[in-house]
């Protein structure tokens, strides 16, 4: 059957419509100047939620904590040119879905043994952290992205001072990341806020040194604060944060999105001392080249 004009038009649009989650991510960004007050705050919610929250979630739960109407997450959708928010959750769940495999029914299993002794709890606890580190890894093999980790390389490489920002519960990576570049031969330092100093720590840096940050959701104000002062200031940045909708993100010269698993509410860090360990000797070959 012909066409008409409009239907021809509609399918245009249609085949323009990102099915790809960076692409919809790139779409907000443009559209939001366009968007009313309502739209605005949705805009802001989507960009600063991990990505699985909304994948999973049902629109009530969703608009709930994005303190709107269910309506009001549907317009948005259909704003984009989406026939309606189940479409639009999708591209977030076929995302997030890549980054969930089997060993979260495998955790799910543990939980359900049989705990009638001490030593079968024990058991229990340590296979638990076990698969929740083997997820994070999984997760990290199947879906680094090279081209953004090949970018954050040839910038640090090319820094002459990196400055590590991360708070509260990536302080340890923090701590490592020191110790490992250093050992690396890398001159480096960490913005800790002694004495409340971190701003003048970042000021004395210059354009040719960089920032490296790391903060996961619940991000944290202290590590964002420190992050834009940063930015304000015109040093380049490095970022590894948990979703391409982290407010780290839009403030980022180059980013890795690494995902962790977790179990009990304890999120493992195993692919992020992976990352770190393998940025440092990485960098370090960068620069003997």
């Amino acid at each position: 059957m012909e066409q008409t004009f409009e239907n021809k038009i509609k399918n245009d649009e249609n085949t323009l419509l990102p099915h790809d989650f960076y692409s919809l991510h790139q779409l907000i960004l443009d559209r939001k100047i366009s968007f009313s007050k309502r739209l605005v705050q949705i805009a802001d919610f989507l960009l600063a939620t991990p990505s699985y929250t909304i994948a999973f979630g049902k629109i009530t739960e969703i608009a709930q904590a994005a303190e709107v109407q269910p309506s009001a997450l549907v317009r948005f959708a259909k704003s984009l040119g989406y026939s309606g928010f189940s479409e639009l959750q999708s591209i977030f769940r076929d995302h997030a879905s890549r980054f969930w495999p089997d060993y979260s029914e495998r955790i799910e299993n543990i939980n359900h043994q049989d705990l009638s002794n001490e030593v079968t709890t024990q058991k229990k606890l340590l296979s638990s952290f076990i698969e929740s580190s083997h997820q994070s890894l999984n997760i990290l093999e199947h879906n680094i992205n090279y081209k953004h980790l090949d970018k954050m390389i040839d910038m640090l490489a090319n820094a002459e001072t990196i400055c590590f920002i991360g708070t509260e519960r990536v302080y340890s990576i923090v701590m490592y990341m020191t110790y490992i570049f250093r050992r690396a031969g890398i001159k480096c330092e960490y913005a800790d806020d002694a004495g409340g100093l971190a701003r003048n720590q970042i000021e004395l840096l210059s354009k040719k040194d960089a920032i490296l940050t790391i903060s996961y959701t619940p991000y944290a104000s202290k590590t964002l604060d420190l992050v834009f002062f940063a930015k304000d200031l015109g040093i380049p940045i490095a970022a590894i944060t948990d979703s391409s909708f982290s407010p780290l993100v839009h403030k980022a010269n180059t980013w890795l999105e690494i995902t962790e698993s977790n179990y009990s509410g304890f999120r493992s860090l195993t692919a992020t001392f992976a990352i770190v360990s393998m940025l440092a000797i990485a960098i370090n070959t960068k620069r003997k080249k």
